[in-house]
């Protein structure tokens, strides 16, 4: 059978209303106010604070908005992700955020299935062969949830894989030597973040991430 075609006029898009996720602080000055079911790739070169910046994300969304669950593909359950926790701290209510490691995607995709997490980080995409095609399938599947997904790059800082990322995902943030700089959809007043507080803070990271 085939699919009916909805047209929709001008006025009943702007009457339409969109549930909002209300950022404050630094994270809306990154992000702005995404739509509750946002995509985002992070990227940047190694030690640059991507999972510095995802781990104080995920425990803001968790204590403010929801529970989120932590794909750990590229580190699993290491010293480096116990010491990045550590570094972080972590202000969400016991259970909001939970860490699964695995880098199977059917276990990956179980788990999201399974879970009640509004939000969804995969860290990283290229570990637990986590596509686009996948997130496009997963929109689909699970429209409610949001994806954050952390991307390897190359030496020069830019995600591997293809462009496509960049234009099928709400948000690209890049981060460099503790500095996050945001593109997206949804009106962030300067698309920018320290990530960390001190030139002390970025050679720990750089230890931890030894």
């Amino acid at each position: 059978m085939t699919k009916k075609i909805q047209y929709f006029t001008p006025g009943k898009i702007l009457a339409k209303s969109f549930q909002v996720l209300d950022f404050q602080g630094e994270f809306h000055n990154l992000l702005g106010k995404p739509a509750h079911n946002f995509s985002m790739i992070v990227y940047g070169k190694s030690r640059a604070g991507k999972s510095t910046l995802i781990i104080k994300l995920a425990d803001y969304l968790a204590l403010t908005f929801g529970k989120v669950l932590y794909i750990a593909a590229e580190e699993l359950m290491n010293l480096s992700l116990q010491k990045t926790i550590q570094k972080c701290g972590i202000h969400s209510e016991e259970g909001k955020l939970k860490f699964v490691a695995t880098r199977d995607l059917a276990e990956v995709e179980r788990a999201v299935k399974n879970s009640r997490a509004h939000f969804i980080v995969i860290d990283t995409a290229q570990k637990c062969g986590f596509t686009k095609e996948t997130l496009y399938a997963w929109q689909k599947r699970f429209m409610q949830k949001a994806f954050i997904i952390i991307m390897q790059s190359d030496r020069a800082g830019e995600y591997k894989g293809d462009t496509a990322w960049s234009h099928d995902t709400d948000i690209k943030v890049k981060c460099e030597a503790g500095h996050a700089t945001a593109e997206g959809r949804f009106d962030a007043p300067t698309g920018k973040m320290h990530i960390f507080n001190t030139k002390t803070d970025l050679f720990n990271n750089s230890q931890l991430n030894q």
